[in-house]
């Protein structure tokens, strides 16, 4: 009796030990694409995060700004000529407008027809591709609504926030807001 108890102690222990370090593994060294797989497929687009993640990336960087209604889309550079065939600032720009322009062909016949990606489609995505994100805000002020697009997504927990995110900082619990690190601050 000693002995199957002493084997079933120690196959817990082992399959515990197993355990432990399979989570040490998933949640381990990440591979990072910043601005998507933007060599592979035009940056910000639904067909790049994919790209992305079918890679291997398991965090991926988005660059988000809002667009003149209202709408929060995937867009480094705030202006539309250098990945689109669109002109003109995204922040004075409707989305109705963006959605009819192409945000692929310049990269290839292939991506023809891509279209500048909504943030809450790339959301949805990295949830279903199991990625996490690094969402770089462009521009002050999208706090809120990039917080109420996390929730909805069930995606608060999947991301880090850079850029300039002290209005989501603001609104953000205390304890999660303190967690925060600030530049310039030894915090041990």
């Amino acid at each position: 009796m000693r002995a199957k108890t002493a084997l079933i102690a120690s196959v817990l222990f082992l399959a515990s030990h197993v355990c432990v370090h399979a989570a040490e593994l998933r949640h381990g060294p990440a591979l990072y694409c910043h601005r998507t797989a933007n060599k592979d497929a035009p940056e910000n687009t639904l067909d790049s995060l994919e790209q992305a993640a079918l890679l291997g990336c398991d965090v991926i960087e988005i660059d988000v700004r809002r667009t003149l209604d209202g709408v929060l889309i995937l867009n480094h550079d705030g202006f539309l000529e250098r990945l689109s065939d669109g002109e003109g600032a995204i922040d004075q720009t409707y989305y109705v407008e963006l959605e009819h322009l192409d945000a692929g062909a310049w990269m290839g016949s292939r991506f023809s027809g891509d279209r500048i990606a909504r943030f809450d489609d790339a959301l949805r995505l990295a949830r279903r591709l199991d990625v996490r994100l690094v969402l770089d805000i462009k521009t002050r002020g999208l706090g809120p609504d990039i917080l109420r697009a996390l929730e909805r997504e069930g995606m608060m927990e999947r991301v880090r926030i850079g850029g300039d995110p002290d209005d989501v900082r603001a609104l953000l619990p205390k304890q999660i807001a303190t967690r925060q690190a600030k530049p310039g601050l030894n915090q041990a």
